[in-house]
C-alpha cells in the first residue's frame, strides 16, 4: 500500500500516485483502490447523487467516490498513468473534498511573507489560463511557501477559516516557464487545455494549514475594486471549483452557507494583473504578468 497526504487528508491507496510523495503510514481519511476495468471505458459518462458521484473518461478511466472517504478506480489497462492520475487528482479528489463538506475554490494559495514562519495565506482566484500557477511559481522561486497552485480546499477551524496544502507541485506552460526563465529540458509533462510541465515545490513545503487574511480575483483589465457583500458572494460561487456538481449532491446549500460564514471573516477585491505588483505582498512586476 502506499500512503500519502493532501488537503489536511491521509490517503491510503493500492494504486501508486507519481506526483505524489510518500509519507509514513497513518488511519486513512481517504481510501483509494484501483483495478484493471472489466469493460472498455469508452464514452464518457456522469452520475451523481448525495452518496455517490461516477464519471468516466473515455480510454482512461471510471472513478466512483463515495461519501467522502473512498475512491474506487476502474481504469483502461492501455491508459497512461499520467491520464488516470491527471483525474484523480483533479475532479476525483474535489468531489471527495465536496463530499466531506470543504470549500473548493479555484484558486492558489501563498503565504502573505516569505519563509516558513508565515501564519497567513493569500488566496488568488482565477479563471483558467489567467496565470494563478505562473503567479505561485514566481513567489516560490522568491521564498514564499506556496500552499496550492490551482485549487484551494478550505475549512473552518475555531472563529477562522484556514487553507490546506494540496500538492507539491505546479504546473506551467510553455510560455510560462519561458516567462519565469525556467529550464524544461527533462521536465515531466501533463497535457490538460495545453501542455503543461510539472514543477516540484518542495523547498519551504509543510503539511499544516495557514489561516486565510485575504481573497483576491485575477482579472485581466479591471483595476483594484471592492466588491459588495453580494458581489462577493456571486465572486466566489463563480470560482467555486466543479460547482455543478453541488446540486445533484444536495450540497448547494451547505457550500452557499460556508461561503457567506468565510466571508464574515474575509473580504474579497477584484484586481487586474497591471496593478498587483502594487499589492500588499510582493507580486511580480508588471513586465512579467
Amino acid at each position: 500500500m502506499h500512503h500519502y497526504f493532501a488537503f489536511g487528508c491521509h490517503i491510503t491507496s493500492n494504486y501508486r500516485i507519481s506526483e505524489l510523495h510518500e509519507t509514513l503510514p497513518a488511519s486513512p481519511d481517504i481510501t483509494i483502490h484501483a483495478q484493471p476495468a472489466r469493460e472498455p471505458v469508452d464514452i464518457n459518462h456522469l452520475e451523481a447523487n448525495p452518496e455517490r458521484v461516477t464519471f468516466s473518461v473515455k480510454h482512461t478511466a471510471r472513478y466512483h467516490i463515495t461519501q467522502g472517504n473512498v475512491i474506487d478506480i476502474e481504469y483502461d489497462t492501455d491508459a497512461h498513468p499520467d491520464n488516470i492520475d491527471l483525474f484523480l487528482l483533479g475532479t476525483a479528489m474535489g468531489v471527495c473534498l465536496q463530499q466531506q463538506g470543504r470549500i473548493l475554490l479555484h484558486a492558489c494559495a501563498i503565504a502573505t511573507t516569505p519563509g516558513e514562519q508565515a501564519t497567513s495565506a493569500r488566496l488568488i482566484c482565477a479563471h483558467s489560463g489567467t496565470g494563478k500557477s505562473t503567479l505561485a511559481y514566481w513567489h516560490y522561486l522568491r521564498g514564499f511557501r506556496v500552499l496550492t497552485d490551482d485549487v484551494a480546499c478550505i475549512s473552518q477551524q475555531d472563529n477562522h477559516f484556514i487553507v490546506h496544502p494540496g500538492y507539491p507541485r505546479v504546473r506551467v506552460t510553455k510560455d510560462s516557464a519561458k516567462q519565469l526563465c525556467i529550464n524544461t529540458q527533462g521536465k515531466r509533462t501533463v497535457t490538460t487545455c495545453d501542455l503543461k510541465y510539472i514543477l516540484p515545490i518542495t523547498d519551504h513545503w509543510k503539511n499544516t494549514p495557514l489561516r486565510i487574511s485575504s481573497i483576491d480575483v485575477l482579472e485581466k483589465d479591471l483595476q483594484q475594486t471592492r466588491l459588495s457583500a453580494s458581489e462577493q458572494l456571486i465572486a466566489l460561487q463563480e470560482h467555486s471549483y466543479r460547482h455543478h456538481l453541488l446540486h445533484p449532491q444536495q450540497r448547494l446549500q451547505h457550500h452557499f452557507m460556508m461561503t457567506r460564514q468565510l466571508l464574515d471573516t474575509v473580504k474579497v477585491v477584484t484586481i487586474s494583473r497591471k496593478v498587483i505588483d502594487n499589492t500588499s505582498i510582493d507580486h511580480p512586476t508588471q513586465e512579467m504578468v
